[in-house]
């Protein structure tokens, strides 16, 4: 009987130690978040414009929709629209 409840106070020690925690990591601000969703959308995009064959770059699903290089240009067009914006600059002109 006194081994059990031994073994029991140890148990229930061991588990209260067991679930401690490392407190919980500060939330990053909010321009970081957006800051690391933009560099994660531009490591993809470059990822994409190397793996897609050079000589499919004009390629275009159907008639009325963008070449694969149309919608990279496009794609940077809208970096220098934002950016720009948030500089109090007049964005490019689309060509």
């Amino acid at each position: 009987m006194l081994f059990l409840g031994i073994t029991s106070l140890a148990m229930g020690a061991h588990a209260q130690e067991m679930t401690k925690k490392e407190p919980p990591k500060p939330a990053i601000s909010t321009s970081q978040a957006v800051l690391d969703q933009w560099n994660d959308i531009g490591r993809k995009l470059i990822a994409m414009a190397e793996d897609f064959p050079e000589d499919k770059y004009d390629f275009k699903p159907a008639p009325t929709v963008r070449s694969f290089a149309e919608r990279l240009i496009h794609a940077a067009h809208a970096n220098y629209f934002f950016t720009n914006l948030v500089l109090g600059q007049k964005a490019p002109a689309m060509d």
